[in-house]
């Protein structure tokens, strides 16, 4: 079924959705309740384990796609209110284990993300009560066992996925605070190389009526990152100035400059 699934992503549907938007666009609330817990289980571990891959395949077809533009998130939610209104305790076993083994963990770590959002646990724009999917006490048992699932081979990873990079860093700063993020940013920036590629890795997707799609660095947001805005922009002046890797360097201005437009 993964690959069935994963396989109408490629085929266009009705409009201009692909089959795989129109099979989420089926999955409403009427129809999911009338799906057993088993079925809404396995349907849960597609999008932890295939979720990255989704993401992936729709930025083969579009390099500006957005998670924001499918519905997956919602669709998720539904699954798993469904298996909760069932079974309270072995939906949140099941949860813990998809949280801890599913192998799409840069979407397992926005979904979490979005689900500390949805109950004021991150963020600043939370839900009503009555919208939450997960009690509070729930939701930050999946965000311990998320942070207990990172290891230096997963975060290794996401160096060479730099479409990925910024977004994880973000949901990874919400779910576990600063301090681990920033201690990986200090190991992983050793080399001016993969100091560039960091921030280029860390720029937003933006979309403006006069230039369109475009990726810009905004160093007050990611400052702290680094150490603060001064070393931060002390350290690429030095490798500008060794004139080392001109066109990272050029890159990386590019988007700083492109910042200030907005």
């Amino acid at each position: 079924m993964t690959q069935e699934l994963l396989s109408k992503i490629n085929s266009n549907g009705v409009s201009s959705f692909t089959w795989f938007q129109h099979i989420l666009s089926q999955l409403t609330w009427p129809m999911i309740n009338e799906r057993t817990a088993a079925e809404c289980s396995g349907l849960l571990a597609f999008f932890f384990n295939e979720g990255d891959e989704i993401y992936a395949r729709y930025r083969r077809r579009n390099r500006w796609f957005s998670r924001y533009d499918l519905d997956v998130n919602r669709v998720a939610n539904r699954f798993l209110k469904r298996m909760l209104d069932i079974d309270r305790a072995k939906a949140m076993e099941t949860l813990l284990s998809l949280t801890l083994e599913g192998t799409a963990f840069v979407w397992i770590s926005h979904y979490i993300r979005d689900l500390l959002w949805k109950n004021g646990l991150a963020g600043n724009r939370a839900d009503p009560e009555r919208e939450h999917v997960l009690k509070d006490d729930e939701l930050n048992s999946v965000r311990c066992r998320f942070r207990e699932r990172l290891n230096d081979d997963e975060l290794k990873s996401l160096l060479e996925r730099e479409d990925e990079l910024g977004g994880f860093v973000w949901a990874w700063h919400d779910i576990a605070g600063p301090e681990p993020v920033i201690s990986w940013v200090d190991r992983q920036s050793g080399s001016d190389k993969a100091f560039l590629m960091l921030l280029l890795g860390l720029r937003s997707h933006i979309i403006s009526s006069e230039t369109g799609h475009c990726r810009v660095l905004r160093i007050s947001d990611i400052a702290h990152l680094f150490g603060g805005e001064n070393i931060l922009l002390r350290r690429l002046k030095l490798i500008e100035s060794e004139n080392n890797f001109p066109d990272l360097v050029k890159e990386v201005r590019g988007a700083i400059e492109l910042s200030n437009s907005f």
